[in-house]
């Protein structure tokens, strides 16, 4: 028989199988090298840079709070700029202390409408009692008029139109004008005056570009000012020893800095910020256009600032700057470098800080106070020494706990003090979300001398059912002294553009010391955001020119309101 041969297949195939997998194994080998090589040599955020950087992880204002997302408030604040809408509230009495028995049942209600597209404004606001609107003050504004009417007391719908020539309608009118003369008012500032009020009101009503918009301001301010670069110039900072921290409920390894500032930088950040903000037009026009209208209604009311007429807006731009020039050089004369130590997490967010400064307080001021002498750090204590001061430390102090978002369970402390006493202020915060609960508390605490003063604030949401509590104490001395709860439900809502919410139980409480209630109100409630429905509302009545109505008029007018609130009174009798 032939012998049969082979070519052993079987011992080539794990040949090649093996230099496959050596291939791959070496090229596994090669990416590990060079991510290993481009971690240890890419380059990294020096101390400066994570310790700024972790400040501003605490004050993103890219972060989106739960009531933004759920409610949509930007959307709501931009619309109601240029989009047709109405406001409605009311409160009612259900019940409460004996003193206030008579006036159960009793409410209050408003109505707000505005439309941008024309201009034009409305407001009722009104009493109730058994179920019956006892009187309502109607109100309308547009470019040329103003009406008011209070149907119930008078068949007149009071017309003021402040645009026309009005100073020589108030001249013309005989009772007006004698009536202004005889108050001490010049008839033509008054008109100039309420042309001048109005037509402010009107234009800062409307539109997008609103009066005194800070976050316009802050943003011109990061992108036009070098400010806050300068002064992370100048600080140094040092890598110090990390610590362990609660965070999310686990024990977390963050890294130490210490950051000092000097005062000189520190003054010279708050002078660069000063000069920005005094060359801001957009701000400067806000605020002399605002204390140019305050001045002008003190002057017509006769008022004075120590015997001389209130000033006008630009000066106070003017004092503006000189108080915080002066404010900047107390600083430097009196406020020592800021030293403080920041914790920043593995993810660079800030983790808790300390921070500390010393204070150089006259003697005199001291004195005042009944401060004692205080040790201060060495270096300080001879510029206190020297100045004839007191050396007083301020301490700020904060905790980031984690959460939902950067604060949202957060500690922070600002203490005073001289060495003997301590004035602190404690703001403590805690919240959740998990997009379905909404909590979150604030609690603000003073603490000093003897005596210890507390604020709470604390809310709740379910978006399942759209209820929410709203809770606020104040107390002394671990004792609550007032307290205002609400509960109730958002009905009908369309984010960013409507709601209508429910307050199906409001009590307010007054205690004594005690703690035994003086005055509980027990209330119920709506309140709501719509988009605007029929249009402004015209005030009802006759139209009655105020300035054209004659002395007889006005007698009319006077007889018809006595009648009908006699009326009023005797219904609910």
């Amino acid at each position: 028989m032939e012998e049969m041969t082979t070519n052993q297949p079987v011992t080539e195939e794990p040949k090649k199988s093996g230099k496959k997998a050596g291939i791959i194994v070496a090229v596994i080998a090669v990416i590990a090298i060079i991510a290993a090589a481009a971690y240890f040599m890419a380059p990294k955020k020096d101390a400066k840079t994570v310790v700024v950087d972790a400040i501003a992880s605490a004050v993103n204002t890219e972060e989106t709070s739960p009531l933004e997302e759920i409610f949509g408030w930007e959307e709501f604040y931009e619309a109601m700029k240029t989009s047709p809408y109405q406001v409605d509230l009311e409160v009612q009495l259900d019940g409460g202390s004996e003193d206030l028995a008579d006036l159960t049942s009793g409410k209050l209600f408003m109505t707000s409408k505005a439309d941008p597209e024309s201009r034009s404004s409305s407001a009722v606001f009104g009493i109730g009692y058994a179920g019956m609107d006892l009187a309502k003050l109607q109100a309308y504004m547009d470019d040329t008029n103003l009406i008011m009417a209070i149907p119930e007391l008078s068949s007149k719908a009071f017309t003021l139109n402040y645009k026309d020539d009005l100073a020589g309608r108030i001249k013309n009118s005989e009772l007006i004008s004698s009536a202004l003369e005889s108050s001490g008012m010049d008839p033509e500032e008054t008109a100039n005056y309420i042309t001048e009020y109005f037509q402010y009101l009107q234009d800062n009503s409307y539109g997008a570009d609103m009066p005194f918009d800070l976050k316009a301001l802050w943003s011109r301010y990061r992108e036009g000012s070098q400010a806050i670069d300068n002064l992370k110039a100048a600080m140094t900072v040092e890598e110090i020893e990390g610590k362990t921290q609660t965070i999310n409920g686990k024990e977390e390894s963050v890294a130490g800095y210490q950051v000092q500032v000097s005062k000189e930088a520190f003054a010279e950040f708050l002078t660069a910020t000063k000069e920005f903000i005094m060359a801001d037009e957009a701000f400067k026009t806000d605020v002399v256009e605002y204390f140019d209208i305050m001045a002008n209604s003190y002057k017509l009311g006769g008022m004075t600032m120590n015997g001389e007429a209130i000033p006008g807006g630009e000066a106070i731009w003017a004092q503006l700057g000189e108080a915080m020039e002066q404010g900047i050089d107390s600083i430097g004369q009196y406020v020592g470098d800021i030293d403080a130590s920041v914790y920043v997490t593995k993810d660079g967010r800030l983790a808790s800080y300390e921070a500390t400064t010393v204070i150089a307080v006259p003697e005199t001021a001291a004195a005042e106070d009944g401060a004692a002498e205080a040790e201060a750090d060495a270096g300080t204590e001879a510029a206190a020494e020297e100045a004839g001061s007191t050396a007083v430390t301020l301490t700020v102090k904060g905790q980031y706990e984690g959460g939902y978002r950067m604060g949202a369970n957060s500690s922070t402390e600002i203490g005073i003090s001289d060495g003997v006493d301590t004035v602190s202020v404690v703001i403590d915060r805690a919240g959740t979300y998990d997009k379905e609960v909404y909590d979150d508390s604030v609690t603000v605490t003073v603490l000093g001398g003897e005596s210890e003063f507390s604020a709470i604030l604390r809310g709740s949401y379910t978006v399942a059912d759209s209820t929410y509590t709203l809770n606020m104490d104040l107390g002394v001395d671990g004792k609550t002294i007032a307290a205002l709860d609400l509960a109730g439900a958002v009905q009908n809502l369309v984010k960013g553009e409507s709601f209508d919410a429910t307050i199906d139980q409001m009590k307010f409480q007054i205690m004594d010391e005690d703690g035994m209630t003086e005055l509980s109100m027990d209330m119920s409630g709506r309140y709501a955001v719509l988009p605007l429905e029929g249009g402004v509302d015209m005030p009802e009545g006759e139209t009655m020119d105020v300035l054209a109505a004659t002395e007889e008029d006005w007698n009319n007018v006077a007889m018809e309101l006595f009648a009908n609130a006699v009326g009023i009174l005797t219904q609910l009798q």
